[in-house]
């Protein structure tokens, strides 16, 4: 018996349909961090705590980020 088939026998479910999850609750923690990040860092520039240049370096790695997560979870 292969692996693959071990897994779905043992688990009751198929292996894409448990990496799919995987990669989707992935996703899903990096977008809620990047929304928490974002927001905090728009709070802090509101409030004249965090200069404009800083702001948009922060948004940019964050989107870079969201980038680089969503490519290395869905591939």
């Amino acid at each position: 018996m292969d692996p693959t088939s071990a897994f779905q026998v043992g688990s009751g479910s198929s292996l894409i349909t448990v990496a799919l999850l995987v990669a989707g609750l992935g996703c899903t923690v990096v977008l809620l961090w990047a929304g928490w990040a974002l927001v905090s860092g728009f709070r802090g520039f509101a409030s004249r705590r965090m200069p404009g240049v800083n702001y948009q370096n922060m948004t940019l790695r964050v989107f870079l980020i969201i980038v680089l997560m969503f490519w290395i979870f869905l591939s």
